[in-house]
């Protein structure tokens, strides 16, 4: 726990720094903030949205929103969790207007690293060999629950932040978000069985 705390403190102070160098006029700062962030950006998004280009879509708006919006940065925050707010907003408000517009989209469902190790968290242990399988059907069960509680979850168990910071991302209180939680693992569990989270 330590560690991991350290760890996040070395991130903000890293993001702080890029931040204060390009208020200050530093053209490659934010780039390096770019670079950074831009895989996990991407797979957050694409994880919500189940649409390639529309996750790359979401990845461009947010950095150029983010970019826009630094002089507005409460620096007491992490530049991180503040750029995943705006990253989720977007992808809420596209999934809203796809639900507007009643398009049907067809979702990959191939299961990555951070749903693997999902399910392998869940999975009973004398089923390591079906592991890829699970996370697969995983992700369609994510796939199915609305646009927020799906987000939570991602952000919570695959990128790792805790349920306030979850909330805070989703501008929720972190009692509603432990509630739309628990009810998001309640219907995980009636779409995959309650044997796989035995």
């Amino acid at each position: 726990m330590a560690g991991e705390t350290h760890g996040r403190n070395s991130d903000t102070a890293w993001e702080a720094e890029c931040v204060a160098r390009a208020l200050a006029g530093e053209r490659g700062a934010f780039d390096r903030l770019v670079d950074a962030y831009t895989a996990r950006i991407y797979t957050h998004a694409y994880r919500m949205m189940r649409n390639r280009e529309e996750a790359e879509d979401v990845v461009q708006e947010s950095f150029l929103r983010a970019y826009r919006s630094l002089e507005t940065f409460d620096r007491t925050r992490p530049f991180r969790n503040w750029l995943y707010t705006i990253a989720t907003n977007l992808a809420l408000n596209a999934l809203r207007a796809r639900q507007r517009r009643g398009q049907a989209v067809a979702l990959d469902f191939d299961g990555d690293a951070a749903e693997i190790e999902m399910a392998a968290s869940i999975e009973d242990p004398h089923e390591a060999a079906s592991r890829s399988d699970l996370a697969r059907r995983l992700a369609r069960a994510v796939s199915q629950l609305p646009p927020r509680p799906a987000a939570l979850m991602h952000l919570h168990y695959s990128e790792g932040m805790t349920i306030r910071e979850a909330a805070d991302t989703l501008k929720m209180t972190e009692d509603s978000a432990k509630v739309a939680l628990h009810r998001a693992r309640k219907r995980l569990r009636e779409l995959l069985g309650d044997r796989e989270w035995r």
